[in-house]
């Protein structure tokens, strides 16, 4: 679940993270949904676009498995309260 989190983040969305992953978009959505459940917080804003972090969901990038690739982290903004992934 972490995996596909970090996909959604990496790539902006939802549907080009089941692309990659060679998921389908529902099981996409519902591995974050269980992650999220699984953590007791929302991690990603569903409501915005284009796709936005949630506060929990920017502490949570850095601490990914170390085993994940590592570019995402390099995508954190210093201080921004909203963060747009589509923009790199």
């Amino acid at each position: 679940m972490l995996r596909t989190w970090v996909e959604v983040v990496d790539v902006g969305g939802f549907a080009r993270a089941a692309e990659q992953i060679h998921l389908s978009q529902p099981r996409v959505s519902a591995h974050i949904a269980s992650l999220e459940r699984e953590l007791g917080c929302c991690l990603i804003e569903r409501r915005v676009r284009p796709l936005t972090l949630t506060e929990e969901g920017k502490l949570l990038l850095p601490r990914r498995a170390p085993s994940l690739p590592r570019r995402t982290t390099s995508l954190l903004p210093a201080s921004p309260s909203k963060v747009n992934y589509r923009d790199r």
